[in-house]
């Protein structure tokens, strides 16, 4: 059956199926979710356990180091880092990317269930899917609406009450909630009364744990119902914790009442946050690893509202919006469809120029819209969601979409006008293409394979790119071999006199206007026909015009190889700082360090009414943030005019400059970075010895700054050993005189300081707050003082602690870092944008880990180096593969083995030209290196440029098989025969593709770069390739003749 007549006859089930096409096309453009990326996993898992008041090293050594034993087991684990800090440890675990992360989920929790030794006062390890390397999508903060109304003391009430409902929604990994102070219930105990009654501290921590216990007793079976027996003794009121018993000596009972206050208060806090002109407790909203952005930002903004309206206002509380990425990704994505609009109009007009007649613009144009209607429609079925990569890839469908109808138009206008009806035109002349164009697709198709198999961070990237472009590629083919040749058919037959005049009298009108193009194209096929003549004249000039063509590209490679880089940044309006502080600094020091950034940007806030006049004028800020505690100090920044960002950062950068003793560094967020504030080249250095690794931490933080002058080196932890700390060796003979030991002695000293966690006090409406011991008598103790406070011991003897130990003042550290069960310290090295992140890790291997003595610890090359390492080994591997692919199939096509050779030969000129591409970009565009994305181009252009040969070889075998020309003029005629549908070709596809990579704008980072190497490639290897091509091809078709030979004897 020749299903390419029966579509042209039946032209009523064409049109349906195209409706069909459009219809579901435009419900699921509606219904596609937007996004600014595709979905890129990241399986990451993180686990927090707290400990109050427990330092770094007890962490370590009593939660983290135990946790890791069982967790560095579990299957496809990629990283293990762990943080220990004051009272909490964090374990972050990155997982390989196509991992089940439910599944991981609950193999963590099965893990740490497997510990049991927890030391007393440990929380429940609390596991949540999401960590430092995917950053906060939403920035809040909760604020006063009333002066009378102390944010901070409303910690517990949000914690409680509100960040539940934020948790619960669609796409939240982790609510984080930094700020405020949690409420206690405490007990203050009077020492002079603890002497009275001869009681320890000892022995009312003793009492009190085991009284506020309710305690299962098991099931008692009586007659025909079951009863479950339990003792209830946990308190429940002020008055059940006065009326504890904590001793009953001699007939005398000693109740808490007798000795001690209890009072509602609260903890001490450490994290100090505002919110532009308020004081706030910071709220950060990670998202889950398969989290849709947009979708996100939007229920968690109707959330917020409603908590506002229902919960906060009443309570004089308002939780405020900062930061989102909503704006930063509706406007990427509207950039790149107003350029695919922009390039569909560009390629339309390339295709008046050439075919000059509205009703063939019409029947090739047609072609886009159905092919990109039908992506949409694919891209739902496979639950993908509209972005920008995706988008891009359409936009390089669309450069190629029309081609196959250019061939069919092309090749059916040939037979036209070799007097065949216009019903057997459009049958032989779709039909003696259907070869070259199923080829061509194919070939294009094929690349995308081994994409699709990529399980990196770019990987996921690149598969909406071959998602979008291979459904629309697969839709035009269809559209190419079974609609076009239909319209062409009936719009013809159903054109009549009328129709032929109003074409005829546009191309009166055009002959006028076009007529220099018509001059340029016909010099230009004459000067091409001319040089091919003279190249296709002997073997000699043949092979010297290849190997001049060799030659060059040869040159041009050496010469214009462009730096690699892994991804570009993005163009966020978003400008963040870590500070460096001395280390050691009061709670009350570190909020004085906020307030003077504070004061050197009030004026400036858009909420203080402030306006620039002029361009000159400080740039408006509208929104600023900080956060920080003991170890981590945090700006966030967003400029009013988003043009003006820059001015923001240098802005910044001058204002911590003026605050004595406080370095930091100014970034723009990047799009791809896990908020280090671009890409980075993260060195873990490894070893025991703490000393060693902030010494050798240091000698590696110079030497980069030496080799790579600009470039910002953040150490994690801080390298400063400055945290004051009084440390007590407890003299064994004094306690056990005493009768004590190292653990009550301890626990002396937690009560006399910030009090002891003795247990949990549930309140009327059942949240529970923490239960803490402390003393009445040493409050705000001086450190000297602590030596001469007093302590009952068991043995009734009041004694100093300087009695019971030696007490020294020491300097320690404020948290210690591990990777892969090791201490380390995380080095984070963010080169100047203008050097690219290949040459920036090429510098740290040759000159820096070379030339500095580490003293046999290791170091560990992480972040965007190690990813931009595993992205160049897949590339290299996939572009191989894509290769060999399309010459396999070139070969099944064609039943030969040269022939395929000829055609694959254009791809190093197709590499030069998207080298060529790159250069010309950097040049008269942007700044731009060849990321992992331009790479991608480069693969792409292995089924893209190998089309042109195909036309070429596929009409030179027809030529000498069914028309009987010589080799000679069967490679001439066919080539100049396809001059004019290869230059329309690559002229539609350059056009499509230049608003790609001319127009700026929000993400057209992301894929200028592809766009550059695939448009310098298309037309450098279409300028080639008309030349080359035929000069290869003759050294191998005449084996034709040969072979007719052969068939005839």
């Amino acid at each position: 059956m020749n299903f390419i007549k029966s579509s042209i006859l039946n032209p009523v089930v064409v049109c349906v199926g195209i409706l069909f096409v459009f219809l579901f096309g435009i419900l699921a453009f509606f219904q596609l979710p937007y996004q600014l990326l595709p979905k890129v996993t990241y399986p990451v898992v993180s686990v927090y356990t707290s400990w109050s008041n427990a330092s770094p090293y007890e962490i370590e050594s009593e939660i983290l180091i135990p946790q890791e034993k069982v967790l560095k087991s579990i299957q496809s684990l990629k990283n293990l880092n762990s943080i220990a800090r004051e009272g909490r440890g964090s374990i972050t675990l990155e997982f390989k990317q196509g991992v089940d992360i439910n599944a991981v989920l609950l193999q963590v929790s099965q893990k740490l269930d497997e510990i049991r030794n927890y030391p007393s006062g440990v929380s429940r390890p609390s596991i949540k899917a999401s960590g430092e390397s995917i950053p906060p999508s939403i920035y809040l903060f909760l604020e006063s609406l009333d002066p009378k109304v102390e944010v901070q003391e409303e910690r517990a009430f949000f914690v409680e009450k509100v960040a539940p409902l934020l948790e619960r929604i669609k796409g939240v990994g982790e609510v984080s909630v930094w700020g405020g102070r949690n409420t206690q219930m405490q007990i203050l105990l009077d020492t002079k009364l603890l002497v009275y009654n001869n009681i320890t501290i000892a022995e009312v921590i003793d009492s009190i744990s085991k009284t506020n216990k309710d305690t299962s007793a098991g099931v008692l079976d009586y007659s025909a119902r079951s009863y479950r027996i339990r003792v209830k003794s946990k308190f429940k009121s002020l008055e059940d914790i006065y009326n504890s018993v904590l001793t009953n000596r001699d007939g005398r009972v000693v109740y808490l009442r007798d000795i001690a206050q209890v009072q509602g208060g609260y903890a001490k806090t450490q994290v100090y946050s505002f919110h532009n002109q308020k004081d706030a407790i910071s709220v950060r909203i990670y998202p889950s690893a398969f989290a849709n952005i947009l979708e996100l930002t939007n229920a968690i903004e109707q959330e917020v509202q409603r908590i506002n309206e229902e919960i906060l206002q009443k309570k004089g509380l308002k939780l405020a919006w900062s930061r989102d990425q909503r704006g930063y990704i509706l406007e990427s994505i509207a950039l790149v469809q107003q350029n695919i609009l922009y390039g569909i109009v560009f390629a339309g007009l390339v295709l008046f120029v050439f075919l000059r007649s509205m009703s063939s613009v019409f029947v090739v144009a047609f072609v886009i819209p159905v092919s990109v209607c039908g992506t949409f429609f694919v891209l739902q079925l496979f639950d993908r969601t509209l972005n920008i990569v995706s988008l891009a890839g359409i936009s390089f469908a669309i450069s190629m979409l029309v081609d196959n109808a250019i061939v069919v138009l092309e090749n059916i206008n040939q037979h036209h006008k070799r007097q065949k009806s216009l019903l057997n035109a459009c049958i032989d002349g779709t039909q003696e293409v259907v070869g070259a164009i199923f080829a061509s697709v194919l070939t294009t198709i094929a690349i995308f394979v081994p994409i699709l198999g990529l399980k990196s961070e770019s990987g996921q990237l690149f598969y909406d790119i071959a998602l979008s472009a291979t459904s629309a590629l697969v839709i035009s083919l269809v559209v190419s071999l079974f609609v076009v040749p239909m319209m062409i058919y009936q719009i013809q037959r159903m054109g009549g006199a009328s129709f032929v005049g109003w074409r005829s009298q546009m191309q009166g009108v055009g002959a006028k206007i076009f007529k220099p193009f018509d001059w340029l194209g016909k010099k230009a096929v004459a000067l091409i026909g001319k040089i091919l003549a003279i190249c296709l004249q002997s073997a000699i000039k043949r092979l010297l015009c290849i190997v001049g063509f060799i030659g060059l590209c040869g040159w041009m490679f050496v010469g214009l190889y462009p730096k690699i880089d892994y991804l570009p940044s993005g163009n966020q309006n978003f400008a963040i700082a870590y500070l460096s502080i001395p280390s050691g600094l009061s709670y009350q020091e570190r909020k004085e360090i906020a307030h003077q950034i504070y004061l050197q940007n009030k004026d400036y806030l858009s909420e203080s009414g402030y306006k620039p006049k002029t361009p000159k004028d400080p740039v408006a800020i509208k929104d600023l943030f900080f956060i920080g505690n003991e170890s981590f100090m945090f700006i966030g920044a967003l400029a009013q005019d988003p043009s003006r960002i820059k001015d923001l950062i240098k802005k910044l950068q001058k204002d911590i400059g003026n605050i004595p003793s406080v370095r930091g560094n100014v970034f723009q967020q990047g799009i791809f970075d896990g908020g280090n504030g671009g890409m980075s080249v993260d060195l873990y250095l490894m070893g025991d010895n703490l000393e060693k690794l902030r010494m050798n931490a240091r000698k590696l933080m110079e030497k980069i700054k030496e080799k790579i002058p600009q470039t910002i080196v953040r150490a994690i932890p801080s390298l400063e050993v400055n945290n004051k700390e009084v440390s007590f060796y407890p003299d064994l003979q004094a306690l056990s005189a005493n009768g004590l030991d190292a653990k009550s002695f301890g626990e002396i000293l937690s009560t006399i300081l910030n009090g002891k966690k003795i247990g949990e006090f549930t309140q009327k409406d059942g949240d529970t707050m923490d239960l803490v011991l402390k003393s009445a008598s040493y409050t705000d103790i001086p450190p000297e003082s602590l030596r001469f406070a007093q302590v009952y011991t068991p043995l009734g003897n009041v004694v100093s602690l300087q009695s019971l130990a030696t007490i020294v003042e020491e300097y320690g550290i404020a948290q210690i870092r591990r990777h892969e069960s090791e201490r380390s310290i995380l080095l984070i090295a963010i080169p100047p944008k203008d050097m690219p992140l290949d040459e920036v890790l090429k510098t740290i291997k040759t000159e820096v880990l070379s030339e500095v003595d580490l003293e046999g610890q290791e170091v560990s090359l992480k972040g965007s180096a190690d990813q931009l390492n595993q992205t160049k080994q897949e590339l290299k591997g996939g572009l191989i593969l894509a290769v060999v692919i399309t010459y396999l199939l070139l070969c099944a096509l064609y039943g030969d083995f040269f022939y395929p050779f000829v055609i694959i030969f254009t791809l190093p000129f197709a590499i030069v030209g998207g080298f060529l591409g790159i250069k010309l970009t950097n040049l008269y565009i942007a700044p731009q290196a060849l990321d992992v994305l331009g790479m991608l181009g480069v693969i792409i252009l292995v089924g893209s440029v190998v089309n042109n040969a195909i036309l070429i070889v596929y009409q030179s075998l027809i030529n000498i098989r069914e028309y009987a020309q010589s080799p000679y003029n069967a490679v001439y005629n066919a080539t100049l025969s396809r001059v004019r549908p290869i230059y329309m070709s690559m002229l539609t596809s350059v056009c499509a593709l230049l608003p790609l990579v001319v127009f700026a704008g929000s993400g057209s980072e992301i894929y200028r770069g592809l766009g550059a190497v695939i448009v310098g490639g298309l037309a450098f290897s279409s300028i080639v390739s008309v030349f080359v091509i035929p000069a290869l091809l003759l050294f191998f078709i005449g084996r034709e003749t040969k072979k007719d030979t052969r068939e005839s004897v």
